[in-house]
């Protein structure tokens, strides 16, 4: 089944949001207390929504660079595909790690439930670049950066 490009990590990030903004019950029992657990839900959290980001990019770029008519396709003179640049990878970890810290200062200033945290966004900052470094090698296979 064919979906909109970028479709998913739009309604992650949705997802993201609605979880990082709810209100949380008062007390946790002492059972189910887990130091410093939020810190690893962040780092999971946009571990996985960059991931995603990812995914639908490489998806994105393989089906124009296999159609060839997308005018964001570079050709050389032979009319062979350039090879993946690293640039958008870059600019996709930003606008993720951008995301997480919009959302820390959202926190801060309007939401009556949480608090914004730098340790918070901190976690946001490792699991973004966690995942850059995956995809970094793992398209390094697939395709060569330029």
């Amino acid at each position: 089944m064919k979906y909109p490009y970028f479709l998913f990590s739009i309604l992650s990030a949705g997802v993201i949001f609605f979880l990082c903004n709810m209100q949380l019950p008062d007390e946790t029992p002492p059972e189910f207390q887990i130091p410093n657990f939020d810190k690893l839900v962040h780092f999971l959290m946009y571990f996985g929504l960059t991931g995603m980001l990812y995914v639908d990019y490489f998806k994105l770029y393989q089906a124009y660079s296999w159609k060839q008519v997308c005018v964001f396709v570079l050709k050389s003179k032979r009319g062979a595909v350039q090879p993946l640049s690293v640039k958008p990878f870059i600019l996709l970890a930003i606008l993720s790690l951008a995301y997480g810290g919009g959302i820390e200062i959202f926190q801060y200033y309007c939401s009556p439930f949480r608090t914004g945290d730098v340790n918070d966004f901190f976690a946001d900052l490792c699991g973004v670049s966690l995942a850059f470094a995956v995809a970094a090698v793992y398209y390094r296979k697939v395709v060569r950066f330029t």
